[in-house]
């Protein structure tokens, strides 16, 4: 559970006004893709609880992991 910990430290870091505001911390951003095929910039601890989330999504459905 330690990614999850890591996302919530990183978002209340983030947290302000609602300017880019992992941008000002300097916190390096990743451009993810959304299942509706949107796509959304978030800091490295929330890309990769959502790379493990998709890939247990994945290997439950008998398919390749990505990650």
């Amino acid at each position: 559970m330690f990614v999850v910990d890591k996302v919530v430290d990183e978002d209340r870091q983030t947290q302000g006004p609602p300017t880019d505001s992992i941008t000002a911390l300097n916190v390096p951003e990743s451009e993810i893709t959304l299942p509706d095929g949107t796509t959304k910039n978030v800091g490295p601890s929330a890309q990769g609880a959502f790379s493990v989330f998709e890939d247990l999504c994945l290997l439950a459905n008998s398919e390749k992991p990505r990650f």
